[in-house]
């Protein structure tokens, strides 16, 4: 559900002079979480249109993942950015090489992981597989145990 607000600044300018302006401000949220059960690798494609809209602007997003199983809960979050001239070319604070980075290039990078004792999550930018040959982003999961039922869950703020 998308929300917004009305920003309303003042700014006093000194001898008595103010300025008024406002703009609109889009609160909205995007949340993937992806299942499984027990030592398995699963993988789930994030929608283009949903990384454009929320993360294809000057502002970029905020990018956050969370591991839950029986044994722990674990997250981290970054800001992340699609090129707005060029929707291939990514940025991510949190990526483990430094500056920008471009999707469809055949090779895989990470956005966001989080490791846990008996699982994983990463948010990359492979489109399924664990190349990087056509456009298209994931979330994949890793879970070693048998016993072990893992939850990945990315969530997307603008």
């Amino acid at each position: 559900m998308k929300r917004s607000v009305l920003l309303t600044t003042v700014l006093f300018l000194g001898m008595g002079s103010v300025r008024l302006s406002a703009e609109l401000v889009h609160l909205s949220r995007y949340v993937q979480r992806m299942p499984s059960q027990g030592n398995s690798v699963f993988i789930q494609i994030v929608p283009l249109t949903v990384l454009r809209e929320y993360c294809g602007d000057a502002e970029g997003c905020k990018v956050g993942l969370r591991l839950e199983d029986e044994v722990e809960l674990a997250a981290k979050s970054t800001r992340f950015y699609i090129g707005e001239a060029d929707s291939q070319q990514w940025l991510s604070e949190a990526s483990q090489t430094a500056g920008m980075h471009r999707d469809g290039d055949d090779d895989a990078d990470d956005i966001l992981t989080v490791i846990g004792t008996s699982s994983s999550c990463t948010f990359a930018d492979n489109d399924g597989g664990i190349a990087d040959q056509i456009n298209g982003f994931s979330v994949q999961g890793i879970t070693s145990p048998v016993f072990v039922s893992t939850t990945c869950t990315l969530i997307i703020e603008d």
